[in-house]
């Protein structure tokens, strides 16, 4: 399995750990079902990924912007506390950084 696929792979168990975690911790149902979703959706990416297909760096590329800009947004503009959101964004940063050399194609 390619060293981003196992990363994406990794990334997605965080957001399924960190939306359960905020579901139980908080009762938030929001953060239950959308920690649940962005996990399978990396989920996905990594299938991808580890069968050598494209599409995959795609998927995971996606995620990853979208959750840097939605907890980027929320801790930088809307003065969020930095947990969990900063979490999800450091994450999320990570991620894009171990995407570069697949979009490179050096991967």
């Amino acid at each position: 399995m390619q060293t981003s696929a196992v990363i994406t792979l990794v990334y997605g168990v965080l957001l399924v750990v960190g939306g359960v975690f905020g579901g139980l911790k908080a009762g938030s149902q929001a953060s239950l079902i959308a920690g649940c979703l962005s996990g399978v959706v990396a989920f996905l990416a990594a299938g991808l990924q580890s069968g050598g297909r494209q599409a995959g760096v795609f998927v995971a590329l996606g995620l990853a912007v979208a959750l840097a800009a939605w907890s980027g947004k929320s801790v930088f503009l809307d003065g969020a506390k930095f947990m969990p959101r900063g979490m999800v964004l450091v994450l999320s940063l990570g991620q894009l950084v171990a995407l570069l050399p697949q979009l490179r194609g050096r991967g």
